[in-house]
């Protein structure tokens, strides 16, 4: 039976006889209390489409870990690749071989993020810290592979222009170092990380030649600023933060970045590594590489430097 109009009145004024009661000892808060107090917070989602031009590059451009390959090196592009795995697929399909499909979902991706991760472990990262890049191959980038079924024996990598991300990215960190600010590169794919720290390493994600002067010295409109002078001068200027870092030398790298005087511009971090107590309020960009299938971890992951302490608006890039 329902309720009387005499019932529902009776249970509102009890509630708030109630409410009123009880407010004295219990704090009712919600979030739009703190959005009051915190730097604003812009959101942009990035739908890049994969690469699909041809990228030819002579020995001079190729980074100097392939040094002694004189021949110029076709790059087959990001979308050719894509296709191929999925043919490659239909085809193993149609012959009766089971498909994982969590495998397959985890290949797709990871040649969105950029075909040189479709390899797996098969090459290595010169330019990536031995000490926490998960053990690879002895085999040199100049060196033919043994491909997997749908991908070419001849691949050659180290290229950061094959991927829609990554250019991407590249724009992105080349504007932030131009404003001097700060960026947190998120991905939940460790060997992501490792193909970012290496094309870091290598600086072919930012430029430094667009930080000199025609005569090779720092150009002085960017003289005070630690990251450009780091980047020009060979220096490290940017850290990586994952799963296997120590608690120690995590806090420790977030103490410098959050230094406004540390020359350390760029921090990658992986997604699930965003415990609590990090707080990398010296950002004011926040890049997400590849969003998680679960939307709380990438949520988790901005609430890193959207918090207290934060001096300063946060945009944030999804790329999609």
């Amino acid at each position: 039976m329902d309720s009387t109009a005499q019932d529902i009145s009776e249970a509102r004024r009890r509630s708030f006889v109630l409410q009123k009661q009880l407010e004295k000892f219990v704090l009712r808060r919600d979030s739009s209390l703190l959005f009051k107090t915190l730097p604003p917070k812009y959101e942009w989602v990035l739908h890049v489409r994969m690469h699909t031009r041809q990228v030819w590059c002579p020995c001079p451009t190729v980074p100097h870990h392939t040094t002694g390959f004189t021949q110029s090196i076709v790059y087959v592009h990001q979308k050719q690749v894509y296709k191929d795995f999925l043919r490659y697929r239909r085809e193993s399909q149609a012959g009766g071989n089971h498909n994982d499909i969590l495998s397959s979902f985890h290949m797709c991706r990871s040649i969105i993020n950029h075909p040189d991760l479709a390899y797996g472990d098969s090459f290595r990262y010169p330019f990536a810290d031995a000490s926490r890049v998960r053990p690879h191959g002895s085999i040199s980038c100049a060196t033919p592979l043994s491909a997997p079924m749908f991908l070419q024996d001849n691949h050659q990598f180290g290229n950061a222009g094959r991927s829609g991300k990554t250019v991407v990215l590249r724009s992105l960190l080349t504007a932030t170092f131009r404003s001097g600010e700060k960026t947190v590169v998120f991905s939940q794919s460790i060997p992501t990380l490792d193909l970012l720290e290496n094309f870091l390493g290598a600086r072919t994600l930012v430029d430094p030649e667009q930080f000199q002067t025609s005569a090779g010295v720092i150009d002085p409109e960017f003289g005070s600023n630690p990251g450009v002078k780091a980047l020009v001068e060979g220096q490290r200027y940017y850290e990586r933060i994952d799963g296997s870092t120590p608690l120690s030398t995590r806090f420790e790298v977030i103490r410098r970045f959050n230094s406004p005087s540390s020359p350390i511009q760029v921090l990658i971090v992986s997604t699930k590594a965003c415990s609590e107590g990090v707080n990398m309020v010296g950002a004011s960009r926040v890049v997400l590489f590849d969003v998680c299938w679960n939307p709380c971890h990438d949520y988790e992951a901005m609430c890193r430097l959207h918090r207290f302490a934060a001096s300063q608006p946060l945009d944030i890039r999804c790329c999609s």
